[in-house]
């Protein structure tokens, strides 16, 4: 009878983490588009600024919200993925004390077909 070990698992790189770090660039990219656009245009600046920035931010939730969705689908294939999911930080994963493989059921391990005790 195999028992089930508790373990934290993360993993770097991916789509998913590409995404999420080309976000963040164009952020950066945005907001110093827009501050270069006031002071280059002053007072004409304003509109190109708001526009440079709101579709910057549009851009910026869009790409994380891609991100996002491959993660979400990758947890639910039990593949390994990049990156958080947005709730609480730790995520809590079950292995199996035979083989070490991660546990997608509650009674029996799917890689050795142990049986797994309950708590």
């Amino acid at each position: 009878m195999a028992r089930k070990i508790e373990s934290e698992r993360r993993n770097a790189g991916g789509l998913e983490g590409l995404l999420d770090s080309a976000a963040i660039v164009l952020l950066a990219v945005g907001i110093i588009g827009t501050v270069a656009s006031l002071v280059w245009l002053k007072l004409y600046g304003i509109l190109p600024a708001l526009s440079i920035l709101i579709n910057t931010i549009l851009v910026w939730l869009l790409l994380r919200s891609i991100a996002e969705i491959i993660r979400l689908l990758k947890k639910q294939a039990g593949l390994p993925y990049a990156g958080d999911i947005s709730y609480p930080d730790a995520t809590v994963a079950y292995t199996c004390s035979e083989c070490g493989a991660m546990l997608h059921s509650e009674s029996r391990c799917d890689s050795c077909g142990a049986n797994i005790e309950t708590d």
